[in-house]
């Protein structure tokens, strides 16, 4: 799944990434960054909203407080803080307005602590931890080959199809660099599925 708009209905235009290519105000675009069943597990605390380009970005939940809008040192984007208690309720992130010639993009919403470090830390300590115990990690689901829950997703075929670091959202298609990251990160083998419908050259 990708940007939606308030009524549920995906929103178009994105650009090959999955960014809306512009947002006008009375339209806003939206996408799940938190679900009802995940956000509960997220610490309380400060989190930080921060994006690129000429637009607004806030975020949806039913215990944020939102604060005002900061640049960032050398015109590199901007950044919000949020007061957030997490509760069984899902977490938008929401492009209110981005302008066509310089649209919205590297939208992040930041774990408390993590605003200093997430250019090169990835992975949230807590989920390491867990994962630390194995040697040999298979990545079918983080890629998207089967999906154990509903089977409704895409497939790749050719290799520009793959996930890649740059689309807006990884969700269960991890790109390749990710997994690499965070086998190399836990020192685990990872089982890397080649998607059944690929093509030779993939």
């Amino acid at each position: 799944s990708g940007f939606d708009r308030p009524d549920g209905t995906p929103f178009e235009p994105v650009d090959p990434d999955g960014w809306p290519e512009s947002v006008e105000t009375d339209s806003p675009a939206e996408a799940v960054v938190m679900s009802a069943l995940t956000a509960p597990i997220h610490p309380e605390g400060t989190y930080v909203l921060r994006w690129t380009g000429t637009g607004e970005v806030t975020v949806g939940a039913s215990r944020a407080e939102v604060g005002n809008i900061e640049a960032l040192p050398e015109n590199t984007g901007w950044r919000r803080e949020v007061q957030f208690t997490p509760d069984a309720h899902e977490v938008v992130v929401r492009i209110l307005s981005s302008h066509a010639s310089d649209p919205v993009r590297d939208v992040r919403f930041l774990l408390p602590g993590t605003e200093d470090t997430h250019e090169t830390k990835w992975f949230n300590p807590a989920f390491l931890d867990l994962w630390r115990q194995y040697r040999i990690f298979r990545t079918m689901r983080l890629q998207g080959v089967w999906d154990f829950i509903g089977g409704d997703h895409d497939v790749d075929t050719d290799w520009e199809d793959r996930a890649r670091v740059s689309d807006f959202r990884w969700g269960h298609r991890w790109p390749y660099e990710a997994i690499l990251a965070l086998a190399n990160e836990l020192r685990a083998d990872p089982w890397i599925s080649i998607p059944h419908s690929a093509t030779p050259q993939y």
